[in-house]
């Protein structure tokens, strides 16, 4: 959790593009009583947002209309700008990884700290 921390504090020092800034928080999801870990860049947390407050209003049958007639996450329209979202903050992580030798130092050992535990996990 730590090595992901790091990650992504780094990543978002350097990246420049605040909507490509990760947070991370401790969720505990309905029927749950364990915190989850989620972390999430910010567009995606706006896209989450914006998706859940029509939702909201469509149970009470506002502007969209009648209650209950919207999708929690309309993966449809939302589907486009996130993919090339993502895709652009992918190339951000792999450009600051080729330029910034302590970002690349970061990934290398979280990638090795997740390999360890998968191989811990499989025995």
């Amino acid at each position: 959790e730590s090595a992901e921390t790091e990650v992504y504090n780094l990543f978002n020092e350097l990246n420049n593009n605040d909507e490509f800034d990760v947070t991370c928080e401790e969720v505990v999801y309905t029927g749950s009583h364990l915190p989850v870990r989620t972390c999430m860049a910010a567009y995606l947390r706006k896209e989450q947002a914006y998706h859940t407050q029509n939702y909201i209003q469509s149970l009470s049958g506002g502007s969209l209309g009648a209650p209950g007639s919207g999708a929690l996450l309309d993966f449809n329209s939302a589907k486009g700008e996130v993919l090339e979202k993502t895709k652009a903050m992918e190339q951000e992580m792999i450009r600051l990884a080729v330029e910034v030798p302590e970002f690349a130092a970061t990934l290398i050992k979280l990638s090795e700290l997740v390999g360890a535990l998968e191989a811990r996990t499989k025995n």
